[in-house]
């Protein structure tokens, strides 16, 4: 947890630039932390390199009141690619920014959410655009799509035959194959 930390310039709760690598593994949360300028909870600002092991990967991520003074990304401002783990969750909740993404904003970069990752943001506040997010200089934010299982064909579903390589959301469930409708007679 990093609680009610301030920075004079970047970065309240964590500061990563140049070559540095940032890996947030199981819950890590950001709290009431402040920055002059841009990140009031973390800031992740530009590689030397193009290396994608420098980029961000975070699990689960809680950021709650973090400000920006002057500048954007109330809870996080980011420069560098961040890969938001299948299965996590990241709350950004009451941050807020003087300028741009009261609680995140990405700048010259991308963010993926893999499968299952749920991205949560409300109350923020951003004094111009992006009130949670706002994507800046060709940034972007992608959500990898459901894939069903190889061993599942298309011919499989609704066949009447229960498929267990086609039982998940991204295959519809074996089209309800795999459903049987039992009724008892009560005596």
């Amino acid at each position: 947890m990093l609680l009610q930390n301030r920075a004079a310039s970047d970065g309240g709760g964590i500061y990563a630039s140049d070559d540095s690598s940032i890996t947030l593994r199981g819950l890590v949360t950001l709290t009431a932390n402040r920055a002059k300028h841009l990140g009031g909870g973390m800031f992740l600002g530009p590689t030397s390199s193009n290396s994608e092991a420098l980029s961000c990967a975070v699990d689960n991520l809680e950021a709650r009141g973090n400000v920006a003074e002057e500048g954007s990304g109330g809870a996080i401002f980011s420069s560098r690619h961040m890969t938001c783990s299948a299965g996590g969750r990241t709350v950004l909740h009451e941050n807020r920014a003087a300028l741009e993404g009261g609680a995140l904003a990405l700048d010259e970069t991308s963010m993926l959410l893999l499968q299952g990752h749920t991205l949560e943001a409300a109350h923020n506040d951003a004094g111009s655009n992006g009130g949670a997010v706002a994507l800046l200089s060709g940034a972007s934010i992608a959500v990898e799509e459901l894939a069903c299982d190889s061993d599942c064909v298309e011919a499989q579903r609704g066949d009447g035959n229960c498929d267990p390589s086609c039982l998940s959301s991204a295959c519809n469930w074996d089209d309800g194959d795999c459903v049987v409708h039992q009724f008892a007679t009560a005596g």
